[in-house]
């Protein structure tokens, strides 16, 4: 549902039923995200919790990219695939649409009657919407150049790989904490779905201060969101419940 536009979409990426058996009954349980995402785990079970990180799915080296931080300050990134309303795209196009001093760039399938619902933001000059963008691509790569930061006010995620990938090319993550996106010393958290907020709040930094802060995001993601961390953390907490449990 979009509350500005007072419209339903019929629901995407939906379950009818939560089957919460297996986390009644688990031993352990392995999860991606964030302390967000744990704290919902937390909720409903009682059992020991072990994180791990998505990998992050990545085709240019780091040392490929050539951003122009003074430049593309304003610039926005908004990647992901269906569920746009769950993702919050809507809530990307009806700030924007107010703030053409920003831009933003999709990089996504649009659902149909999305793409009618927003029409008009969609074809706001700082608004351009790239369809389906194949992340190997030279296109994406010249995408992902031109902007600073990537955008993503979810509403339910495990934890968006959309994110991590953007972030593994240095863009700087505004996410909701509902993305499951493990933010430190860089980014920032949506709170409440409060775009104007942490926009804000990112655009008080100049570009010499983004462009160390696009560093340590790169840095992290290469470090924590790559294969190499997946299997060694994954390794060690099976051993660990094993451990446990055999006792």
């Amino acid at each position: 549902m979009s509350k500005t536009k007072e419209i339903y979409f019929a629901p995407k990426r939906y379950e009818k039923t939560r089957n919460l058996s297996s986390l009644i009954l688990a031993d352990a349980i392995i999860y991606l995200g964030n302390d967000f995402i744990r704290s919902r785990y937390e909720e409903l079970s009682n059992v020991d919790l072990y994180n791990v990180q998505i990998i992050a799915q990545c085709y240019f080296k780091t040392s490929e990219m050539n951003r122009n931080f003074e430049k593309g300050k304003n610039s926005f990134l908004w990647l992901g695939s269906s569920g746009l309303a769950l993702k919050g795209l809507d809530l990307c196009l009806e700030y924007f649409s107010k703030h053409p001093e920003l831009s933003l760039d999709i990089c996504g399938p649009l659902e149909p009657e999305f793409a009618v619902a927003f029409q008009k933001e969609l074809s706001l000059p700082n608004i351009n919407h790239h369809g389906f963008i194949d992340i190997s691509s030279s296109k994406f790569k010249e995408i992902a150049e031109r902007c600073v930061f990537t955008i993503f006010p979810s509403f339910s995620e495990g934890q968006a790989g959309s994110v991590v990938t953007a972030m593994k090319l240095g863009l700087i993550p505004i996410v909701s904490p509902n993305s499951g996106i493990v933010l430190q010393n860089f980014g920032h958290y949506i709170q409440n779905h409060q775009i104007d907020e942490a926009v804000k709040e990112i655009l008080q930094y100049d570009h010499k201060q983004l462009q160390e802060m696009s560093e340590r995001t790169r840095d992290f993601a290469m470090n924590n969101h790559s294969l190499e961390k997946y299997q060694k953390d994954m390794k060690t907490h099976i051993h660990s419940i094993l451990n446990k449990n055999e006792r």
